[in-house]
Protein backbone atom coordinates (compact mmCIF):
# COMPACT_ATOMS: atom_id res chain seq x y z
CA UNK A 1 0.00 0.00 0.00
CA UNK A 2 2.87 2.17 0.60
CA UNK A 3 3.86 1.40 -2.73
CA UNK A 4 1.11 2.25 -4.75
CA UNK A 5 0.29 5.26 -2.74
CA UNK A 6 3.78 6.69 -3.54
CA UNK A 7 2.81 6.58 -7.02
CA UNK A 8 -0.37 7.95 -6.47
CA UNK A 9 -2.26 5.84 -6.81
CA UNK A 10 -5.64 4.89 -4.78
CA UNK A 11 -6.11 0.91 -4.79
CA UNK A 12 -9.95 1.33 -3.56
CA UNK A 13 -11.25 -2.30 -2.67
CA UNK A 14 -8.71 -3.50 -0.02
CA UNK A 15 -10.38 -6.20 1.71
CA UNK A 16 -9.62 -9.44 2.91
CA UNK A 17 -10.71 -11.40 -0.16
CA UNK A 18 -7.78 -9.44 -2.23
CA UNK A 19 -5.26 -10.32 0.07
CA UNK A 20 -3.69 -13.02 -0.97
CA UNK A 21 -1.45 -15.57 1.06
CA UNK A 22 1.66 -17.18 -0.34
CA UNK A 23 2.58 -20.53 1.39
CA UNK A 24 4.74 -18.62 3.76
CA UNK A 25 2.45 -16.54 4.86
CA UNK A 26 3.47 -13.13 3.38
CA UNK A 27 0.11 -10.84 2.50
CA UNK A 28 -0.20 -9.54 -1.66
CA UNK A 29 -2.25 -6.97 -2.46
CA UNK A 30 -4.41 -8.10 -5.86
CA UNK A 31 -7.27 -7.40 -7.68
CA UNK A 32 -6.34 -3.24 -8.78
CA UNK A 33 -9.49 -3.13 -10.98
CA UNK A 34 -11.00 -0.35 -9.70
CA UNK A 35 -8.09 1.93 -8.87
CA UNK A 36 -7.53 5.21 -9.83
CA UNK A 37 -4.33 7.58 -10.44
CA UNK A 38 -3.57 10.93 -8.67
CA UNK A 39 -1.39 13.12 -10.39
CA UNK A 40 -0.95 17.08 -10.07
CA UNK A 41 -4.10 18.37 -11.60
CA UNK A 42 -6.23 15.96 -10.08
CA UNK A 43 -5.13 14.98 -6.50
CA UNK A 44 -8.60 13.54 -5.44
CA UNK A 45 -11.18 11.80 -7.40
CA UNK A 46 -14.87 11.49 -6.93
CA UNK A 47 -16.22 8.31 -8.73
CA UNK A 48 -18.39 5.97 -6.23
CA UNK A 49 -16.70 2.34 -6.53
CA UNK A 50 -14.91 -0.40 -4.65
CA UNK A 51 -16.76 -2.53 -2.03
CA UNK A 52 -19.79 -1.11 0.26
CA UNK A 53 -18.79 -2.51 3.84
CA UNK A 54 -15.21 -1.33 3.17
CA UNK A 55 -16.02 2.26 1.45
CA UNK A 56 -14.94 5.36 3.23
CA UNK A 57 -17.65 7.57 4.11
CA UNK A 58 -15.62 10.50 1.99
CA UNK A 59 -16.41 8.47 -0.87
CA UNK A 60 -20.22 8.39 -0.12
CA UNK A 61 -20.33 12.13 0.21
CA UNK A 62 -19.13 12.90 -3.29
CA UNK A 63 -16.57 15.33 -2.00
CA UNK A 64 -13.68 13.72 -3.56
CA UNK A 65 -11.51 11.60 -1.79
CA UNK A 66 -7.66 10.32 -1.65
CA UNK A 67 -5.61 7.72 -0.66
CA UNK A 68 -6.86 8.05 2.65
CA UNK A 69 -9.89 5.85 1.51
CA UNK A 70 -7.70 3.19 1.56
CA UNK A 71 -6.61 3.49 5.03
CA UNK A 72 -10.76 3.15 6.54
CA UNK A 73 -10.54 -0.17 4.41
CA UNK A 74 -7.52 -1.37 6.11
CA UNK A 75 -9.38 -0.68 9.25
CA UNK A 76 -12.73 -2.49 8.11
CA UNK A 77 -10.52 -5.35 6.83
CA UNK A 78 -8.77 -5.60 10.16
CA UNK A 79 -11.61 -6.03 11.90
CA UNK A 80 -13.29 -8.53 9.07
CA UNK A 81 -10.16 -10.52 9.31
CA UNK A 82 -10.73 -10.96 13.16
CA UNK A 83 -14.81 -11.30 13.70
CA UNK A 84 -15.55 -13.51 10.06
CA UNK A 85 -16.91 -10.48 8.75
CA UNK A 86 -16.69 -6.87 7.69
CA UNK A 87 -18.56 -4.73 10.50
CA UNK A 88 -22.27 -4.15 9.33
CA UNK A 89 -22.53 -6.42 7.03
CA UNK A 90 -25.43 -8.06 8.62
CA UNK A 91 -27.60 -5.18 7.09
CA UNK A 92 -28.21 -4.92 3.06
CA UNK A 93 -25.73 -2.95 1.34
CA UNK A 94 -27.22 0.16 0.41
CA UNK A 95 -28.88 0.39 4.33
CA UNK A 96 -25.04 0.57 5.36
CA UNK A 97 -23.83 2.74 3.08
CA UNK A 98 -26.55 5.58 3.98
CA UNK A 99 -25.89 4.72 8.00
CA UNK A 100 -22.59 5.74 6.82
CA UNK A 101 -23.12 8.90 5.87
CA UNK A 102 -25.33 10.00 8.97
CA UNK A 103 -23.59 12.06 11.78
CA UNK A 104 -25.11 8.80 14.21
CA UNK A 105 -23.21 6.28 12.68
CA UNK A 106 -21.13 4.23 15.06
CA UNK A 107 -17.37 3.67 14.07
CA UNK A 108 -16.55 -0.17 14.85
CA UNK A 109 -14.27 -1.30 17.22
CA UNK A 110 -12.37 -4.21 17.84
CA UNK A 111 -13.19 -7.32 20.65
CA UNK A 112 -12.15 -6.71 23.95
CA UNK A 113 -10.07 -9.94 23.52
CA UNK A 114 -7.55 -7.66 20.84
CA UNK A 115 -4.45 -6.08 22.21
CA UNK A 116 -4.25 -2.29 23.08
CA UNK A 117 -2.24 -1.80 20.15
CA UNK A 118 -4.45 -3.38 17.70
CA UNK A 119 -7.24 -1.63 18.89
CA UNK A 120 -5.26 2.02 18.33
CA UNK A 121 -4.32 0.52 14.81
CA UNK A 122 -8.05 0.25 13.88
CA UNK A 123 -8.71 3.21 15.90
CA UNK A 124 -6.26 5.25 13.44
CA UNK A 125 -7.64 3.36 10.39
CA UNK A 126 -11.00 4.36 11.04
CA UNK A 127 -11.12 7.89 11.63
CA UNK A 128 -14.10 9.73 10.74
CA UNK A 129 -12.67 12.78 9.52
CA UNK A 130 -10.04 12.10 6.11
CA UNK A 131 -8.22 14.85 6.97
CA UNK A 132 -7.00 13.26 10.55
CA UNK A 133 -6.91 10.24 9.39
CA UNK A 134 -3.06 9.06 9.24
CA UNK A 135 -1.36 8.72 5.86
CA UNK A 136 0.19 5.07 5.04
CA UNK A 137 3.26 6.94 5.91
CA UNK A 138 2.57 7.49 9.58
CA UNK A 139 0.27 4.66 9.85
CA UNK A 140 3.29 1.98 8.79
CA UNK A 141 5.23 3.83 11.80
CA UNK A 142 2.29 2.73 14.41
CA UNK A 143 3.34 1.01 17.34
CA UNK A 144 1.55 -2.26 16.37
CA UNK A 145 2.97 -2.68 13.03
CA UNK A 146 6.24 -1.72 15.25
CA UNK A 147 5.78 -4.60 17.46
CA UNK A 148 5.44 -6.96 14.55
CA UNK A 149 9.17 -8.60 13.58
CA UNK A 150 8.78 -10.76 10.67
CA UNK A 151 8.01 -13.88 12.42
CA UNK A 152 5.62 -12.18 14.64
CA UNK A 153 4.32 -11.15 11.58
CA UNK A 154 3.82 -14.03 9.65
CA UNK A 155 2.23 -15.77 13.30
CA UNK A 156 -0.53 -13.04 13.47
CA UNK A 157 -0.69 -13.52 9.98
CA UNK A 158 -1.29 -17.12 10.20
CA UNK A 159 -3.80 -16.76 13.43
CA UNK A 160 -5.79 -14.33 11.39
CA UNK A 161 -6.37 -16.99 8.89
CA UNK A 162 -7.33 -19.71 10.34
CA UNK A 163 -9.26 -17.19 12.72
CA UNK A 164 -11.29 -16.64 9.78
CA UNK A 165 -11.80 -19.58 8.46
CA UNK A 166 -13.14 -20.48 11.27
CA UNK A 167 -15.65 -18.01 11.56
CA UNK A 168 -16.46 -18.59 8.04
CA UNK A 169 -16.98 -22.36 8.38
CA UNK A 170 -19.30 -21.72 11.89
CA UNK A 171 -21.02 -18.81 9.56
CA UNK A 172 -21.51 -21.81 7.13
CA UNK A 173 -22.91 -24.29 10.19
CA UNK A 174 -25.81 -21.96 11.15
Amino acid sequence: IQYIHSLKKIHRDIKAGNVLLTSEGIPKLCDFGVAAQLDEQRMKTGTIVGSPYWMAPEIMKQDGYDTKVDIWSIGMTCLELVNGNPPYSELPPMVYLNKLILPTFQIPKPPESCSNEFKDFVKQCLTLDPIQRPDINTLAEHNFLKLLTDTKAKEVIMDLHDNFKIAKAEQKAK
